[in-house]
């Protein structure tokens, strides 16, 4: 390595000299370093309490902003759901929906006729002849001509479809549940599993709507009958209630109940929407929410 120009040495000692004059400054003024320290804390102080103050209205921020996310995922589910009744209404309430129309038109045409009956009335001379009496104003409740709108579903049969239906969570209470239980699960991953239960109840109770003879027919006594054995274990003498099983997860969409699913299971519990029912080994779900 070759040796150091005399330049360099001269920088390098010249260095050294203006360090130990400011260390030698600096303690010939320690007092009055002190001081400026001591006039300077207060500053300082100030400084941190804002940043502090900042830092909380940023996690506020931060929260606002998921929140804000949660409600706008909620929205477009919505949305989508709104769309998708929108283009598939069913033909027997398009039905109903034509005969109420034709049924106010035809009430709001006779309503318009009658007042105007009324007002030629009025307006009639009095030396009209006695073999053309005027009739009395007729008062029209609109109401009356509307057709009585009556759930047939609830009447026929004993069951329907709120008595086993699982609530969908809303961004309140999703934004309620401990982020331990959650995870990485979003507001419309939970109400999408809630939704597919909801199927599979309704398949359920559906075929044990039918009834042994109807079961048969269909082709599926042996499950009819299992879910009687199932039912009468479970509420043998006691009042009726609905539940769901991993089997029958598995049978109507062809998956298992893995870990993301059973920790949606337990979001769920926590939400008081299901709560779990032993059955020898098996475990059951029950719903506990109605709408």
């Amino acid at each position: 390595m070759p040796a150091n120009s005399l330049e360099d040495v001269m920088k390098d000692q010249i260095k050294k000299l203006n360090d130990l004059e400011m260390a030698t400054n600096f303690i010939r003024h320690k007092s009055e370093l002190n001081n400026v320290l001591i006039d300077l804390k207060p500053s300082i102080d100030t400084i941190k309490i804002n940043v502090s103050r900042f830092k909380e209205t940023l996690d506020k921020m931060k929260e606002q902003n998921e929140m804000c996310q949660i409600l706008i995922e909620n929205l477009s589910a919505y949305e989508k759901t709104i769309t998708h009744m929108q283009e598939n209404i069913p033909p027997s309430l398009q039905d109903t929906l034509k005969d109420q129309n034709e049924t106010c038109t035809a009430s709001q045409m006779k309503n318009k006729n009658n007042n105007n009956n009324n007002n030629s009335s009025v307006a009639a001379p009095k030396s009209k002849s006695k073999s053309q009496p005027t009739n009395p104003a007729v008062i029209i409740d609109p109401t009356e001509y509307l057709p009585y709108q009556k759930d047939c579903k609830k009447t026929l049969f004993k069951d329907n479809d709120d008595c086993y239906k699982i609530e969908l969570l809303n961004a309140i209470e999703f934004s309620k549940i401990p982020k331990y239980m959650i995870g990485r699960q979003t507001l419309t991953n939970v109400n999408d599993f809630i939704t597919s239960i909801n199927q599979i109840m309704k398949s359920k109770y559906t075929l044990m709507g039918l009834g042994k003879i109807g079961a048969r027919k269909k082709g599926e006594l042996d499950l009819y009958l299992q879910f009687k054995k199932e039912e009468t274990d479970i509420y043998n003498g006691k009042e009726r209630k609905f539940f769901f099983t991993a089997e029958d997860y598995h049978r109507e969409t062809k998956t298992k109940l893995d870990k993301a699913k059973l920790n949606m299971l337990t979001v769920l519990r926590h939400c008081k929407r299901i709560k779990e029912l032993r059955n020898g080994k098996n475990v059951l779900y029950e719903v506990i929410s109605c709408q």
